[in-house]
């Protein structure tokens, strides 16, 4: 039985929710014996939860010194190497059949280095910070920072795909950046687009009414954690252009944690404005709980993703498909592709507040009806389905790697 080691380092964001797929993927079926190597924060969470399920999962918390040299760094640079110095020494200490970096963004630059080049052991990971490319971005948008930036990455990937044992490479739910830099790799089909996997905790919702809400009103959700990318200015400004007999039709619910304080201050004093003109807005400051997100989604009309400068995915488009919500979002990026192109809702140019108003009135005055294309989107996006692709093909990596570890 082949072993797999699975490793994170990080508790922030999706770290903790990745971390759950694995352990249950293992703890349901026995093709595979798992070792997941993350931060004690987390690793004691998932020993309360998983520890005893199945003897063939085994949670190891990072050593204090490895993940103090990974939180302490002082820039991405010393970042990457502490991460990539911890995911091979628990390469070298667990000797699995195969290792998947959960979060291989960090360690790129490092992962064509000696001990990874010399590894009898096939490296996997997720790549999920985005690619900004050309195709998605206007041309006022296409800097010279833009273009240093996209070179970096570029190089960085020609660099540590020539690196015989990295042996797939996932990027999350970009078919084309896949596409683009399997061109560009020494290793033509190394990388492969994923889909973002929907959090388990959503097969464990119960039926709604939890929330209260502002009867005879649309109600828009605004969710998640809230920084200038988010959109959520322009979503005031474009409230502001509704017709006032509108007013009275829609609701807005802000649900989130403010990243940046002047943004929140911003924000707010924008948000008591247009109550004390008559707008319906609630404003829900905090951490965002995995139940309280898919309660939010549950509850609401419309869902908005009215991102600005962002090329990523988001957990928004999953949690709105599984719940058959419309999305109304942002027809930039990555988001805006993924709506647009799957029939999950409207997209809008949101740095417009008239064309943004205007889509708003249109999601008001007629009934959006997605359901049939985010039924089939989500269906895609399951926890084991995840888990089959992530691990698909591991016998023949391993006896690749290991005949090219002799030749070496």
């Amino acid at each position: 039985m082949k072993t797999v080691l699975f490793y994170d380092p990080d508790i922030t964001g999706h770290h903790c929710e990745y971390l759950h797929h694995p352990a249950n993927f293992i703890v349901n079926q026995a093709d595979v014996t798992g070792v997941i190597v993350c931060n004690a924060k987390i690793g004691d969470q998932l020993k309360r939860i998983y520890g005893e399920r199945s003897p063939l999962l085994e949670i190891v918390c990072i050593d204090d010194d490895l993940q103090q040299r990974i939180d302490q760094a002082k820039n991405l640079w010393q970042r990457g190497r502490a991460d990539a110095d911890c995911f091979a020494h628990y390469m070298q200490k667990l000797k699995p059949d195969l290792a998947i970096a959960l979060h291989a963004n960090p360690m790129q630059p490092f992962l064509n280095s000696r001990y990874f080049r010399n590894s009898k052991i096939p490296v996997r990971g997720i790549l999920f910070d985005p690619f900004p490319l050309a195709e998605r971005l206007g041309r006022q948008h296409m800097t010279w920072r833009w273009r240093l930036t996209a070179l970096r990455k570029a190089c960085q990937v020609r660099w540590f795909s020539m690196n015989r044992c990295i042996d797939k490479m996932f990027i999350l739910n970009d078919e084309k950046v896949a596409a683009f830099f399997n061109s560009i790799s020494a290793k033509p089909s190394l990388f492969e687009a994923i889909s973002d996997p929907l959090p388990l905790h959503l097969q464990e919702v119960e039926a709604p009414s939890q929330l209260a809400r502002v009867e005879a009103r649309r109600q828009l959700l605004f969710i998640g954690s809230i920084n200038r990318r988010k959109g959520l200015l322009e979503t005031l400004r474009a409230l502001e252009c509704l017709p006032d007999p509108l007013k009275a039709s829609v609701h807005l619910r802000i649900v989130g944690r403010f990243l940046d304080s002047d943004l929140r201050d911003e924000a707010v004093s924008k948000v008591n404005a247009l109550v004390e003109h008559g707008y319906s807005i609630e404003l829900s400051e905090g951490w965002v709980s995995d139940a309280q997100f898919a309660l939010e989604s549950q509850q609401c009309d419309l869902v908005l993703a009215p991102y600005v400068g962002f090329h990523g995915s988001s957990g928004v488009i999953g949690h709105a498909a599984f719940f058959a919500k419309p999305l109304l979002a942002t027809c930039d990026g990555l988001v805006g592709e993924i709506v647009r192109e799957r029939c999950l809702g409207e997209v809008v140019q949101t740095r417009d507040p008239v064309l943004y108003a205007a889509a708003i009135l249109s999601f008001v005055n007629q009934q959006w009806n997605y359901a049939p294309q985010q039924s089939k989107y989500a269906s895609r996006m399951s926890s084991s389905a995840f888990m089959q692709q992530l691990l698909n093909q591991s016998a023949n990596s391993i006896l690749k790697c290991k005949r090219a570890a002799k030749v070496s």
